[in-house]
């Protein structure tokens, strides 16, 4: 590692660190040119992470923004759907109150026919009664008049 030319990319970060700290520098076993390589190098690294930390940072907002978008749309539809079957369910509501109505007004109408009919049956036979007492009140008259006469 005492080569300029040394490749600090395979290195690893301790091993890195550790000649950037120059302590092998300062024995004689590092060059001034290979602690700056390794800093230059964990540096590099730093970066590196910094960035994809950052482009995975972006990617959960992205996917969090497209999740919330997604269920924004999903919340308006369901709306869109309770105010639908809402109507369904109004609609439906007022047919079972006007059949319910029909049905009541058909009831009222026979239970108002069957009076009537009743009404015209007592009127009848209140009729029969009336002209059996008139009869029966000239009879009572001639039988009156036939004593008279006798």
């Amino acid at each position: 590692m005492a080569k300029a030319d040394t490749n600090f990319r395979s290195v690893s970060r301790a091993q890195l660190e550790e000649i950037a700290h120059g302590s092998m520098y300062s024995a004689g076993t590092q060059s001034a040119q290979d602690v700056a390589m390794a800093k230059v190098e964990l540096i590099r690294r730093d970066r590196e992470f910094a960035e994809a930390q950052e482009q995975s940072r972006r990617a959960y907002e992205d996917q969090r923004e497209a999740t919330r978008r997604e269920f924004e749309i999903k919340m308006f539809e369901a709306a869109g759907n309770r105010a639908a079957v809402q109507q369904q369910h109004a609609e439906k509501l007022a047919q079972m109150q006007a059949n319910a109505a029909r049905d009541a007004a058909t009831i009222q109408a026979q239970a108002t026919q069957q009076s009537a009919e009743r009404q015209v049956r007592v009127a009848r036979w209140s009729a029969y009664a009336a002209i059996a007492a008139a009869i029966a009140a000239l009879l009572s008259l001639a039988v009156t008049v036939a004593g008279l006469w006798r």
